[in-house]
């Protein structure tokens, strides 16, 4: 006689069950989700960073570890590491404190995965429902003035191919405020450098127009026509060796130009801050400049009408019409003392 064989899942026991085959599962469940490919990477190099401290640790593997306690010590752990980068195959580990902005992404990812444990039945509970994320000093990001503009955009050499390419990626970076991962997706069908507009596609497979201006449409079209590799392929940009361009070798180019210019401060990113703070500076309104950067709120944009207010009343405070007026000091009052030179000056 065959004996019946038939559980439920939620009486099964699944404490035991290896996390790397949960996290195979999970990262199943994302792709499936339609997140990009690069969320998805992220989350499953987060996860698996946290099974090689459980082993390295000499703690199991395996569900039962993954506990508020448990990710307590493992958090607190990455805020004593002293080196950061270390599994960066572009910049390779260095010495220093990784920043409590990353700390806070291996948080997020954590309770994200453990809320897809609780859906999916894996555990009774949402373990790390109430796990608040590590505290964060908001700080605003810096962005290049003009001048380091025009100091970065002279040291490429524009009759080469490299340079023809670094030049149209950085004019492009400054002109659109372009993501390094949809600056390197950008494909030939969807640059219409004719009416000067880029299809990219953002963060959560999310596509969008972005208006490009006359100086980028031209360093585009020039490197397209004249010195981008004859390959038979929709891809924008190539590498030397005629390979679609990564977010590696952008980084790679950026890194190189900041050698060369001096400016200690420059990454990709601080090219797209550079852009939001010059186009409200110029006029631009933040409505537009939500839809141009791919903000899915206007929470983060407003960061930059901040910035550029803090600007307005530094530029207030040096050229007040009523404090440079040649007048003599009021009554029991002083004279205002601050740095810059007077629109007026008593001769």
């Amino acid at each position: 006689m065959v004996a019946r064989y038939n559980r439920r899942w939620e009486d099964m026991d699944k404490s035991g069950t290896p996390l790397e085959s949960i996290i195979r599962t999970y990262q199943l469940f994302n792709r499936s989700e339609g997140k990009s490919e690069r969320t998805v990477v992220w989350y499953d190099g987060k996860l698996h960073e946290y099974v090689r401290w459980l082993e390295h640790s000499g703690h199991s593997t395996t569900l039962q570890e993954f506990e508020t306690d448990r990710v307590r010590e493992y958090i607190l752990s990455l805020q004593a590491r002293d080196t950061k980068f270390d599994r960066n195959p572009f910049i390779g580990g260095r010495p220093g404190k990784l920043a409590a902005e990353t700390i806070r992404g291996y948080v997020r990812t954590l309770k994200a995965f453990a809320s897809w444990l609780f859906d999916e039945g894996y555990t009774d509970l949402n373990v790390l429902q109430r796990y608040r994320l590590p505290k964060a000093q908001k700080k605003e990001p810096v962005w290049l003035t003009q001048e380091e503009i025009v100091l970065l955009l002279t040291v490429f050499d524009r009759k080469t191919t490299l340079g023809a390419r670094d030049y149209a990626i950085v004019v492009t970076f400054l002109d659109t405020g372009l993501r390094c991962a949809e600056l390197c997706g950008l494909t030939i069908p969807n640059a219409d450098l004719d009416v000067g507009d880029l299809k990219v596609l953002g963060k959560g497979n999310k596509e969008r127009s972005v208006p490009v201006g006359v100086r980028a449409v031209r360093a585009l079209r020039r490197y397209r026509d004249h010195f981008r590799p004859p390959i038979e392929s929709p891809q924008f940009f190539f590498s030397q060796d005629g390979k679609p361009l990564s977010v590696h070798a952008v980084q790679g180019v950026i890194l190189k130009a900041k050698r060369r210019t001096g400016i200690s401060r420059l990454h990709p990113h601080l090219l797209r801050h550079s852009f939001a703070i010059h186009y409200l500076m110029a006029g631009g309104d933040v409505f537009s400049l939500q839809k141009i950067l791919g903000h899915s709120t206007l929470e983060v944009t407003r960061m930059y009408v901040n910035m550029v207010s803090s600007q307005v009343k530094a530029k207030h405070r040096l050229y007040s019409p009523m404090d440079n007026l040649p007048l003599k000091s009021d009554r029991g009052g002083k004279k205002p003392v601050r740095d810059g030179a007077r629109l007026w000056r008593v001769r």
